[in-house]
């Protein structure tokens, strides 16, 4: 058994080294990637009276990747100026996710033709390796 403090700086550690793997991505991404290919032709809807029921399609797996933010109230009783603590870090942390998440799918756009994201099963790792 090693301890609650041991486990916090066991949990902080592997957090900073994935924000740092995806850092890598990103900066790789942006740094080598090629803004050909994206296409913006399909940023916009080709018929817009069914662009309301694609969003909403598209959405289900973008929400389900956001997962998780609610369970920091769980531990709200424990936490020191909850009033604003709280709220602080769901607005902080979220917004943190969501840079992120639309740096890294930008450096994987950069990276891959949409084609080649498409059939991919492990997008990550088939960009990583058109650089490597």
């Amino acid at each position: 058994y090693f301890g609650i403090r041991s486990g916090g700086i066991f949990a902080d550690v592997f957090t900073i080294l994935k924000i740092l793997g995806i850092a890598v991505v990103i900066l790789v991404g942006l740094g080598w990637g090629d803004p050909g290919n994206i296409d913006t032709s399909t940023l916009l809807p080709r018929n817009a009276e069914n662009f309301g029921g694609a969003l909403a399609i598209a959405m289900v797996g973008v929400l389900w990747s956001f997962g998780g933010w609610q369970h920091a109230t769980y531990v709200a009783s424990e936490v020191k100026d909850q009033q604003r603590t709280i709220p602080f870090a769901l607005i902080t942390g979220t917004a943190i996710v969501v840079v992120i998440y639309l740096l890294i799918n930008l450096a994987y756009l950069m990276l891959l033709p949409l084609e080649t994201i498409a059939a991919s099963e492990r997008v990550a790792s088939d960009a990583v390796q058109t650089v490597l």
